[in-house]
């Protein structure tokens, strides 16, 4: 098969290392008895030679094969310490990341938080108002920037219309470059009634889904996050992208976060509208 050539020592040595085990006694055996016969009956020099040289060449066989397996234990034992060194190699790799993640969620999640907290300076109502809506803006740019891929990647916030019964788009940040979303989310609509039972939707791929229902266009995986308070549904926090696979679990966890830190300017802000999730009416 166009391998090395070997000589004919190497031939020999490896005929020899690798002769089965029986051969090995074989020789020991017949070694010792010729031995011991020639040195019992004496005279017979023919049979100590051929003794000798079978007990030599049975003792050469158990040297070459103890020596054979203690370089295959070696190897062996190199090579699962090389495995060994490389699989805790990876484990460092992924705490290291891990790490990283997370101190990068805790920069994110605080900066949000802080931002929640300035706004709430001045309590009184058209002001706290406008400070309220302002941080919305900043959290929705932050999910579009850290969630997702780099390009794609569509927050949007819809809330509580005027008839108390409906959500439509409020403020967005993506790819749509300012165009608002014409979807409203009503009764019937799963989205809407899942809010109001607190419930978040995670779509990987809106080709397979087994829910029948229209998807607006220029997206094919997106997740929901109601901003339910104290049983009042106050508003729907979105992200889609476009293609299956582009949000992953890692970021509707940091995306429940972020839902988590812009209820909280709902809470805050006494005159927002919303909806009972226990009624038909508003809040």
């Amino acid at each position: 098969m166009g391998g090395e050539k070997k000589t004919p020592e190497e031939r020999i040595s490896r005929f020899l290392t690798d002769a089965p085990e029986w051969l090995t006694t074989a020789c020991v055996t017949i070694g010792s008895s010729a031995t011991f016969y020639a040195f019992g009956k004496g005279g017979l020099a023919w049979m100590v030679i051929s003794g000798a040289l079978s007990l030599i060449v049975g003792l050469g066989l158990i040297g070459l094969r103890s020596k054979q397996q203690k370089a295959e234990d070696r190897s062996r034992s190199d090579w699962e310490e090389a495995l060994r060194e490389e699989m805790q190699s990876e484990v460092a790799k992924q705490i290291e990341q891990d790490d990283k993640a997370f101190r990068w969620a805790m920069n994110e999640l605080s900066g949000a938080i802080l931002k929640t907290a300035d706004g709430m300076s001045d309590m009184s109502e058209e002001p706290l108002r406008l400070q309220m809506e302002s941080v919305r803006k900043i959290i929705l740019n932050m999910i579009r920037q850290d969630l997702g891929p780099t390009d794609g990647v569509r927050a949007c916030l819809f809330t509580v219309n005027r008839d108390q019964s409906s959500l439509s788009a409020w403020q967005e940040d993506g790819r749509t470059r300012g165009k608002l979303s014409d979807r409203v989310f009503r009764r019937g609509d799963k989205t809407f009634e899942d809010s109001l039972k607190g419930i978040n939707r995670f779509e990987r791929d809106t080709l397979n889904t087994r829910v029948h229902e229209e998807y607006g266009s220029g997206y094919q995986t997106f997740a929901t996050w109601p901003l339910l308070i104290s049983g009042t549904l106050y508003g729907i926090l979105t992200i889609d992208a476009p293609a299956a696979g582009d949000i992953t679990d890692h970021d509707v966890d940091m995306f429940r976060t972020f839902a988590a830190v812009m209820s909280l300017t709902f809470a805050v802000e006494k005159s927002a509208p919303g909806i009972r999730a226990d009624t038909d009416g508003a809040a």
